[in-house]
Formats: structure tokens, C-alpha cells, sequence
């Protein structure tokens, strides 16, 4: 009856969460008590570790427009202050004109002289001269001719080759030919040398070259058929030899052979300006002929003369018969290369071929790099000599159009 009572005076006991009976909808709670049973047993023990509170999110940030979320964005670069900045100042007319890429100017070239040097044309340059026409055909090497000769009835052709460059270093091979080609008549000179150069230093260079020389003539020549240029006497002279040779037939053969050694040394004070030293002497020779009954040589491009000093059996030169010394100033151009000089030689007027000369050139891409550098200069003359007229066209202030705005 008593306990009948006390259940009565609480109806609120099946709302207290302390008296909730489990039921099968959700899972058991254990029920929550104000205070623990056992005070002992909810005190904290030294070896438990401490539980870190949980660490709040953060709130997402708003996307920017046409930004995805997941990409990263490139931060701006930071402006430049160019409040303290020096002005440049333009260039002046004079100034530019000072500036022009003369060849003067330029520094030297070792590699622009290849007549008496181991050095050949560049690939696709071509030299016409006084004496022959010379042109690159491959990479340092090149070919040649003589056209007046040509002209003459006189085939002849030149090869050069630079074998070797290591530095300051080269080695060339070069040989020629030329042969005079009549009717029961055959002459020939054939050539064949090697030569090197050295830059001694940055200006100065050093050649050497030597060469071997072999003239043949064989059968009766009809001197009436060959160019009288290439004869030495008068007209009169000349026939009444070529008909006494007929009438005697004569047969004669010549065999001559000869070394000689060349050296020549240039210094180039810039591209444009250089001088040089040259030197040539035939050291050995020996000739072999046979006249017939004649006992004379035809003056067919004065053969006599030059196998006047040939000894027979071979031997040494004596160099007061054979030297050639000469000293000239080069000057070089873009396209016109000049020497002039003056010389020695034991034959009379041999020193003036190795003193003068005179050519026109062009191609390669030593001539084509100056061509655009000439160009890229007067291009720049022309956009300061413009910028010059438009300052002086552009309106002062306080006068014309600037008069007439009004000031901030």
C-alpha cells in the first residue's frame, strides 16, 4: 500500500532520463548518475593520458568567380618603383656616323690573304685578279685558272687545299698545270708544293711553302700556229727560225726540273691595312735535253731563258741566280684588294708579280656578315636622323597647337 503511493506522487518518471528503461528501437545508453558510486574509481590515474580538445573547423572560404577551388592561384608579382630611374640619353647623328662599321675599324683578319698564305677562299667566295680567277669551292679549298692564257690556246688550272687547321696552325696542299698543246708539239709545266701558316701573334703570321717544278717539251713545234705573246722576238725573227727548224727536222725533247722554297711574313694593323714581306729562291734544279741537230731551244714562253741557269746534272742553285725579294703594303677593301710594293731579283722585273696586285671580290661569309653589320648601321642612322625630324616638327609650348591647351 505504501509503495503504491510513492509510485503515484511521481508521474513524471518515465520522462527522467536517469530511470529510461532500454527498449528495442536504438541502442542501450547507459544511464547517467549526478555523482559516481565510487569516488576512487572516477578520480583520474597518473597513466592515463591527457584527451586533446577537439580543434574547431575552419569556416571554407568563398570561391572567387571563374577560380576552381582545387586550383592554386598565381600570386601578382610585386610592381617595380621606377620613380628613381636615370634617363638614357639618345644618340646624336654624329655619334651614329662615328659608329659606322668601316673596315679600318675592324679587327685584323688573318685568314682575308690566301695568295701567298696557306689560306684559301671561303666557300662560295670568288676573286677575279690581274693574273687569274680564283674560287671556293668547298670548305677551305679552291680552285683556279689563268684566263689570259685560256684565252691563248693555253689550258691551266690551280687546286689548293688547306688540309690542317689545329689553332693557330695550317697546312696546305696546292699544284697546278699548264700545257701548250700543237700540232707534233707538246709542252707542259706541272707544279706541286706544300705550305704552311702560323700566327705568330694576334697581327703577325708566318709562310713557308716549297715547291717542285717540272717542264717537259717534246716533238717539232710550227711556232707560226702558237700566239706571238707567247713567243719572245719580232715577227720576222720568229718565222725564219720556225723554217729553218722544218727544214732541218728538228726533234728535239727537254726535261727540267727545279725546287724552290718560298717564305712570306704579313702584319695586319687592322682589317683594311697590312704589310708584306716576301721571299723566293730556286734552291736545286737539273735538265735533260736533247736539240737534234738545231742545238737551240724555241723562245716559246722564254723556255730558253729559264733553263739557261738549269744544271745539267743536277744540283744545287747558287741563290744570286735565282732570289726574289719584295716589301709591299696590302690594303683590303670589301671588295677590292690592291698591293703595291717594290723589290730585288737576280732575273730582271721578277720581284714586280709578287709586289703588285690588284682584284675584285665578293661571296663568302666573312663579306656577307660585313654586308648585313653595313645594314644593321645605316638602319640605325636612318631611325635617328627620323627621331631627330620629329622632335624638331613636334609643337613648343606656348606656340601653335600648344598654346592652345589648356594647362593642368
Amino acid at each position: 500500500m505504501l509503495l503504491h503511493l510513492v509510485l503515484l506522487s511521481r508521474p513524471a518518471f518515465a520522462d527522467d532520463p536517469a530511470t529510461t528503461l532500454p527498449t528495442t528501437d536504438g541502442p542501450v545508453e547507459p544511464a547517467v548518475t549526478d555523482a559516481p558510486a565510487d569516488p576512487a574509481a572516477a578520480a583520474p590515474t597518473e597513466s592515463a593520458e591527457p584527451v586533446a580538445p577537439p580543434v574547431p573547423a575552419e569556416p571554407a572560404q568563398p570561391a572567387e568567380a571563374g577560380v576552381s577551388p582545387s586550383e592554386p592561384t598565381t600570386p601578382e608579382p610585386p610592381a617595380l618603383d621606377l620613380s628613381e630611374a636615370l634617363k638614357t640619353r639618345d644618340l646624336t647623328t654624329n655619334e651614329v656616323k662615328d659608329l659606322q662599321p668601316k673596315r679600318w675599324k675592324l679587327p685584323q683578319n688573318p685568314y682575308g690573304q690566301t695568295d701567298f698564305t696557306a689560306y684559301t677562299l671561303e666557300w662560295g667566295e670568288v676573286k677575279v685578279g690581274l693574273g687569274a680567277i680564283t674560287v671556293g669551292v668547298l670548305p677551305r679549298v679552291q680552285l683556279g685558272t689563268v684566263p689570259v692564257l685560256d684565252i691563248l690556246k693555253v689550258p691551266n688550272g690551280n687546286l689548293k687545299w688547306d688540309v690542317a687547321r689545329v689553332g693557330p696552325f695550317d697546312f696546305a696542299a696546292l699544284g697546278s698545270v699548264f700545257v701548250l698543246p700543237s700540232k707534233g708539239f707538246t709542252g707542259s709545266y706541272v707544279e706541286a708544293g706544300a705550305m704552311t701558316s702560323i700566327q705568330i701573334i694576334k697581327p703577325w703570321s708566318f709562310h713557308l711553302a716549297g715547291f717542285y717544278d717540272r717542264i717537259t717539251a717534246d716533238g717539232l713545234p710550227d711556232l707560226t700556229k702558237i700566239s706571238p705573246l707567247l713567243l719572245v722576238g719580232t715577227k720576222d725573227s720568229i718565222e725564219s727560225l720556225n723554217t729553218q727548224l722544218h727544214e732541218d727536222n728538228v726533234n728535239f725533247s727537254v726535261l727540267g726540273n727545279a725546287v724552290s722554297l718560298r717564305a712570306a711574313t704579313d702584319f695586319r694593323f687592322n682589317r683594311r691595312d697590312s704589310i708584306v714581306l716576301f721571299g723566293q729562291a730556286i734552291v736545286w734544279s737539273s735538265l735533260a735535253t736533247d736539240l737534234g741537230s738545231g742545238g737551240t731551244l724555241p723562245p716559246i714562253v722564254a723556255l730558253d731563258s729559264l733553263l739557261e741557269g738549269a744544271d745539267k746534272a743536277g744540283g744545287p742553285v747558287a741563290l744570286s741566280k735565282s732570289y726574289v725579294v719584295s716589301l709591299s703594303y696590302q690594303a683590303s677593301w670589301k671588295h677590292i684588294d690592291a698591293r703595291i710594293g717594290y723589290g730585288l731579283s737576280a732575273t730582271p722585273f721578277a720581284w714586280v708579280l709578287p709586289a703588285t696586285d690588284l682584284s675584285y671580290r665578293f661571296g663568302g661569309k666573312t663579306r656577307l656578315s660585313e654586308t648585313r653589320m653595313k645594314k644593321t648601321w645605316l638602319q640605325n642612322l636612318r631611325d635617328v636622323q627620323k627621331a631627330k625630324k620629329a622632335g624638331k616638327n613636334a609643337p613648343i609650348e606656348g606656340t601653335g597647337d600648344a598654346a592652345k591647351q589648356p594647362k593642368k
